[in-house]
């Protein structure tokens, strides 16, 4: 898996003019979620926030962050190491992590955007899992609410996720944040409330 998204960086595979972690991190497309997230921050009381992946913090960097702490998470070590050369000053952290299986800090809020999309399904239920075993609190997740079916890929590609049907089968969100142009949300659920085994 490495070695799948350092390719993609290194090679700029997913085609962002802005940011290496593709078009759905440029500031246009962010625009809502920049503006949304501090709300939801105060709204449910969080202290600490876990960004994984965290991608190269292009617009993550105009969120203003009401936190006791931010742990950003990426398996790309050139990732981690040029965000700790420009944005990291407290309450911000950069840790090279792989999210499917590295132990991860126990945060309130852990934001997962456009990163399980490029998952296959057996490495979406281990990140689940292990985001469970950080003991955090909510998830938010890009979910498309409007699509009828889940498919599967291979790790790299992607495809859009609707978590309230097979092979997931959450229960509603507690909310949902449209995101500004692409057919796609960010939906909050509680980490405790997800079913977390795998039907297939």
């Amino acid at each position: 898996m490495k070695e799948i998204f350092s390719s993609i960086f290194h090679n700029n595979l997913w085609g962002g003019t802005e940011s290496v972690s593709g078009p759905g991190s440029s500031i246009h497309e962010s625009a809502r979620l920049i503006h949304y997230l501090p709300l939801l921050i105060e709204l449910f009381e969080i202290r600490t926030m876990l960004d994984a992946p965290c991608g190269d913090f292009h617009w993550m960097q105009h969120v203003p962050l009401s936190l006791d702490s931010y742990y950003g998470v990426d398996i790309v070590s050139e990732i981690i190491e040029q965000n700790i050369q420009k944005y990291k000053k407290e309450p911000i952290q950069f840790f090279e992590k792989n999210i499917v299986q590295d132990d991860l800090p126990t945060s309130d809020l852990i934001l997962c955007r456009d990163a399980l999309v490029h998952f296959d399904n057996e490495h979406i239920f281990e990140t689940l899992k292990n985001f469970a075993r950080s003991k955090s609190t909510y998830l938010l997740t890009t979910h498309f609410p409007h699509i009828k079916e889940n498919t599967n890929i291979t790790v790299g590609n992607w495809r859009p996720l609707h978590y309230g049907l097979p092979p997931f089968s959450f229960g509603p969100p507690l909310l949902m944040i449209k995101e500004s142009t692409q057919i796609k949300t960010m939906a909050l659920w509680r980490i405790a409330d997800l079913p977390l085994t795998n039907p297939s």
